[in-house]
Order: structure tokens, then sequence, then C-alpha cells
């Protein structure tokens, strides 16, 4: 998207098993942009956010979302790339931006390889890019049947 390249992964952070502990998984996303400057040279980024230790993208918990922007020369956010994780149970995302207006980003299921990958049984999610600054003020994550699971505003 107008020279910038940008990737979103799914993965898990393994925690190491400590005398007797289990090993814990926590899912992860990862978000990279590249904007190539000449044949050799390129510009890039990479961010990372896993779920809280304590959580296992459960309905009532917030989504996982990771952003990852590139800003031109002049430090002007060109392009942000962008992933949700979330409960097998939301179907989409509400978002409310600065300016009021809303969006709906409708949440996909993964196939059963990408779950594989993932070494993630069951989770929902939606990646894309924007161009210049996603910037939002509230989330809002929605049942198939409408019903609100999570809300910003309200665990805020």
């Amino acid at each position: 998207m107008g020279g910038v390249q940008w990737s979103v992964k799914v993965a898990r952070f393994v925690a190491s098993a400590d005398a007797g502990k289990s090993v814990s998984a926590r899912p992860c996303l990862q978000v990279g942009t590249k904007r190539e400057r000449s044949r050799w040279d390129y510009d890039g980024s990479r961010y990372q956010g896993c779920v809280d230790r304590s959580s296992r993208l459960a309905a009532t918990e917030a989504p996982l979302i990771v952003t990852g922007a590139q800003a031109t020369a002049g430090l002007r956010v060109s392009l942000t790339a962008v992933g949700i994780l979330a409960s097998p149970a939301a179907r989409r995302v509400v978002v409310t931006y600065e300016d009021g207006r809303q969006a709906t980003i409708h949440l996909q299921r993964p196939s059963p390889s990408m779950q594989r990958r993932a070494g993630l049984a069951r989770f929902r999610y939606a990646a894309f890019a924007v161009p210049g600054t996603w910037s939002v003020q509230r989330v809002v994550t929605e049942s198939a049947s409408g019903r609100t699971l999570w809300d910003s505003v309200a665990a805020a």
C-alpha cells in the first residue's frame, strides 16, 4: 500500500516451565512494516503484543490489538498496519475514531493450517492497513447476535 509492505502474524509466547509448573502459552500478534528507500536500503519496524498472562482471549475480555506505523522521511505517518486477535465468540469489532465516526471490522475465522502454525486452537482475527494514523478512542467487541461482549469505555 503506497510503497509500504506490511504483515500481521499470529504467534504464541511460550513461558519456560519452572520446577513442577506447567508451560503456559499466550497468544501474540506481530506487526511489521517496511518501505524500500532504494534497492538496498529499507526502513522497517516490528511491533509485538501478547495477551496478558491471566487472559486466554475470553469473550468478556479485551481483544489484543497491535498497530505498526511506517513514517515518511519527514516523520509523517504514511501507513498504519493493524492486527486484531479476539475470542472465538466475537464476530466483529466496532471502533469509534477520534472525530466520532464509527467503523465495523468483521473478524475472520482462521483456517485449520493457520491455527496449527499459530499453535492456538480457537480465535478470530482481522488484519488490515490504513493510510495515515489509525487512532481510535473506543473499541467494542460484539457477538454474532450483536450483543456487546467487551467495551473499552465500560472497562475503563
